[in-house]
């Protein structure tokens, strides 16, 4: 696992490939997006993902603290991209 970026090691928290599949899609447009405006309405939307996992039980308080600051990451990393773009 030394290899795996820090986004994919929440991974394996996750249910079944139909959660997973769109966990990694809400990361993507995160990082992928094409303004500050995008990036955060992706992270709101990642957030609102991770808390409807959790009320519906799928996921417990550490991996809701997991899957929240790998968004966070994205959203500084993406953040930080759109910023040094516009330099």
């Amino acid at each position: 696992m030394a290899n795996t970026h820090q986004e994919l090691r929440g991974q394996s928290l996750l249910p079944n490939e139909r959660v997973q599949a769109a966990w990694f899609v809400l990361q993507t447009q995160i990082m992928g997006g094409a303004s500050k405006k995008d990036v955060r309405e992706h992270y709101q939307k990642a957030m609102g993902y991770i808390d409807a996992l959790r009320d519906a039980e799928l996921i417990d308080a550490a991996d809701f603290k997991l899957m929240a600051t790998i968004v966070l990451r994205a959203l500084n990393d993406a953040l930080e991209r759109l910023h040094n773009q516009a330099d």
